[in-house]
């Protein structure tokens, strides 16, 4: 898991930065003092746990993609109901 004394996402000036206290890598270059800039698709690693940094713009179509089809065929298909 990765706590958020770990890592802190911030938006500033229309740009989404990464600072951590722990050794993290962003597109495998590690973050230094001064934060790292994040873009749609970065590749964040913090110990065993790895993720990708996406923008909040077509966020849901890329959350309702089936597994295994892109984000673009998705798009052609209507929104999954919601379950509880």
């Amino acid at each position: 898991t990765v706590s958020r004394a770990q890592l802190h996402l911030v938006f500033a000036d229309g740009k989404w930065r990464v600072r951590t206290t722990s050794q993290v890598t962003v597109d495998g270059k590690p973050v230094g003092s001064d934060g790292a800039l994040l873009k749609g698709g970065s590749a964040l690693v913090i110990g065993d746990v790895r993720m990708t940094f996406y923008e909040p713009d077509g966020f849901l179509q890329r959350l309702q993609a089936p597994a295994g089809r892109p984000a673009s065929v998705a798009a052609s298909l209507p929104p999954r109901s919601p379950t509880r």
